[in-house]
């Protein structure tokens, strides 16, 4: 179902921009092609992704790096998404340790973009989006790090949270929201092949 929605709107479109009689109503047309068109393509993809992590294909590669710069890179996909809804995003990584840490920087960043992007995703016009990142415990050999994502959107419903992270599970609370209802599987998913939590 969820392949199928874009995929007829792709074909309808088509079939509607080859009878337009002006290029503006062919333009508009194609414009929403090219929109329905990315919907599906970020579909598979996510689809590729989730099925991969559940096969073991995905191996995690840590490597040094600093958290800052993780991070940073982070917060530089998502801000154009935010500035779009005139939404403040902002980052509080105060309480952070400020040292190097072996990761999959990839993954993780997939992780925090997801959750960032959702939050952006479900958060009206001119709201908050925070990413908090904060040490509970430094030992020896590892940071112990909390990482908070909030928002001033919609939330959910508490009968839904129980299948937040099925695959293609999503809370419809708007129309207006699109998106595969892959994002939480995957975050998941990549949470628990890092040995973390999720909540």
């Amino acid at each position: 179902h969820d392949m199928r929605t874009p995929l007829n709107a792709i074909l309808g479109y088509t079939n509607l921009a080859k009878s337009a009689g002006s290029f503006s109503d062919k333009d508009d047309y194609i414009d929403k092609i090219g929109s329905a068109g990315n919907i599906m393509l970020d579909l598979v993809n996510d689809t590729l992704d989730l099925s991969k992590i559940s096969s073991g294909e995905i191996i995690l590669k840590p490597e040094p790096h600093i958290c800052d710069e993780v991070f940073q890179k982070v917060i530089s996909s998502i801000r154009p998404l935010a500035d779009e809804k005139h939404i403040k995003l902002t980052v509080d990584d105060s309480r952070a340790a400020k040292v190097p840490v072996l990761v999959d920087a990839l993954r993780f960043q997939e992780i925090v973009i997801n959750l960032l992007s959702n939050a952006v995703k479900f958060t009206p016009e001119n709201g908050q989006v925070s990413l908090r990142i904060e040490c509970e415990r430094l030992d020896e050999h590892a940071v112990h790090d909390k990482i908070t994502v909030s928002d001033t959107g919609c939330g959910m419903k508490p009968e839904f949270l129980a299948k937040m992270y099925e695959p293609f599970a999503q809370e419809r609370q708007s129309a207006d929201t699109v998106g595969s209802g892959l994002g939480l599987a995957i975050v998941k998913k990549l949470v628990d092949l890092m040995n973390g939590t999720i909540s």
